[in-house]
């Protein structure tokens, strides 16, 4: 009977070819990522969608030669305190309190009285365009609302999707035909959503700010786990914010959902 690869035998594979491919040429992959000081496999006991699409997301920090356990956690923390690991458009804004809105959105709404923000949150595609509007290559009227957040990690804005599209082309690894620009709810699907969530990441993680506020100048280089899940919180909510100091603190919703993870001393995880 013929042998068939797993999956992650096919990657790991894929992954040396590759590294062997660089260091012919004078690069190296894995050193551009950094050189992880701990290693292991992640494992989880979730059934159904929600257990198929960590396993995908797992699947694609392998294929982009993510290996530090810490910061598989950590990018799985922050995921899930998104979207609970099911990629989704962001809903609308009609039954949060208007206090909760202008504690999200700031100065995008401080013009409005509580009686004006009441009835723009009726209307999505009116918020939306109010808040998401005229800024990051939302230029036209709909865009807001066309370009709000989705996928695993509520990416949003124009030209984010645009930025987003190109990387997926540049990598080459994402095995089907996309075009997000035109078709943005594309991003829903499990293996985009994971794809562009990774490549955020590690777009992220070449700012020399995670160098300066971590200590770490590549994505693999974290020593423990509470370092990495805020460093990874603070990629996601942007350099320029404080996760000591933000208003929403992301980094502590990103550690209560990595409690379930646990790294055994071989590197093994589990989630519960």
């Amino acid at each position: 009977m013929k042998y068939l690869k797993s999956r992650k035998e096919y990657i790991a594979e894929n992954n040396a070819a590759w590294n062997y491919f660089l260091k012919a040429l004078g690069g190296n992959k894995k050193l551009e990522l950094g050189d992880s000081p701990v290693s292991g496999d992640i494992k989880y006991n979730v059934s159904g969608d929600k257990g198929k699409n960590i396993q995908v997301l797992l699947d694609t920090m392998e294929k982009h030669g993510i290996t530090n356990p810490y910061t598989k956690v950590a990018i799985l923390g922050v995921i899930g305190k998104e979207c609970n690991f099911i990629p989704k458009s962001e809903k609308g804004y009609g039954g949060t309190p208007n206090s909760r809105i202008k504690k999200i959105f700031g100065k995008r709404v401080s013009d409005l009285s509580d009686s004006e923000l009441e009835a723009l949150k009726k209307d999505e595609k009116k918020f939306f365009d109010k808040v998401y509007g005229g800024r990051y290559g939302n230029t036209s009227s709909g865009d807001g609302y066309k370009y709000r957040g989705r996928g695993f990690n509520q990416v949003t804005f124009k030209g984010s999707y645009e930025k987003f599209q190109k990387l997926i082309n540049q990598s080459k690894k994402l095995e089907k035909t996309v075009n997000l620009i035109s078709n943005p709810d594309q991003l829903n699907d499990p293996e985009v959503a994971a794809e562009v969530a990774i490549l955020f990441f590690l777009e992220r993680s070449k700012d020399s700010a995670m160098k300066s506020k971590y200590g770490v100048s590549g994505i693999n280089e974290f020593k423990d786990k509470k370092t990495a899940i805020k460093a990874m919180a603070n990629a996601n909510a942007g350099w320029g914010k404080n996760m000591d100091t933000h208003p929403l603190q992301p980094h502590k919703k990103a550690e209560a959902v990595a409690q379930n993870f646990n790294i055994d001393t071989s590197g093994g995880v589990s989630l519960a």
